[in-house]
């Protein structure tokens, strides 16, 4: 996950709805609900079934996902990723297709 990704998300009623990622952790990510007050933004755990890629549950709109967003990029620079355990990255191996 990146800030600014958009993601299809299961709300508290149960209905999907497009959504944005605010913020990501190394287990969770932060979305807003487009077209919500952030007061319904919402903490999910990265691999929770709640979560989708953008479209599939909603009707994503044909342009971009980034277009007009401010898209931010993290790159983690290693010499030694020996020292890379669980530990850093807990969900380490967990991987989701949003493709």
């Amino acid at each position: 996950f990146y800030v600014g990704q958009k993601v299809d998300a299961k709300d508290s009623v149960n209905k999907w709805c497009p959504a944005s990622v605010v913020q990501v952790t190394p287990c969770r990510v932060l979305l807003h609900y487009d077209g919500w007050s952030s007061k319904w933004d919402e903490w999910f755990e990265i691999d929770s079934p709640r979560l989708d890629s953008y479209g599939k549950h909603t009707h994503a709109s044909s342009q971009s996902a980034t277009k007009g967003s401010d898209v931010q990029w993290f790159v983690l620079d290693v010499e030694d990723d020996s020292k890379i355990g669980r530990s850093l990255f807990p969900h380490a191996g967990v991987q989701r297709d949003f493709t």
